[in-house]
């Protein structure tokens, strides 16, 4: 829920207009669901960076920042060295953290 209201506030406070910026607000979002703490300064950092970016950085930007292709391309480790963050809760969405039971414990 923190990831959605960032992603309106720094979306529309930094005026996201090209598919590069909406791509670090979808990363940013993608590494708090990994349980990184992420400095909010780096996204805006990376949000202004790619203020001026070419025709076709934009469009691979468009084409490949999908939530699903970046959770494809991406794992939290990779996250977690892009964004040089630590994880501050349970790291990878994607794992089954569920227990498990063993013969031994019967």
């Amino acid at each position: 829920m923190r990831a959605l209201a960032l992603l309106l506030i720094v979306g529309g406070s930094m005026g996201c207009r090209n598919s590069c910026q909406r791509l670090c607000v979808r990363l940013h979002a993608y590494a708090e669901e990994c349980g990184l703490d992420v400095d909010e300064d780096e996204l805006v950092s990376c949000i202004e960076d790619e203020d001026s970016v070419d025709k076709d950085s934009r469009q691979l930007c468009g084409e490949h920042g999908s939530a699903e292709a970046l959770r494809a391309a991406w794992s939290c480790e990779d996250l977690a060295v892009y964004w040089d963050a630590e994880a501050t809760t349970n790291p990878d969405p994607t794992e089954d953290t569920s227990p498990t039971t063993t013969n031994a414990s019967r």
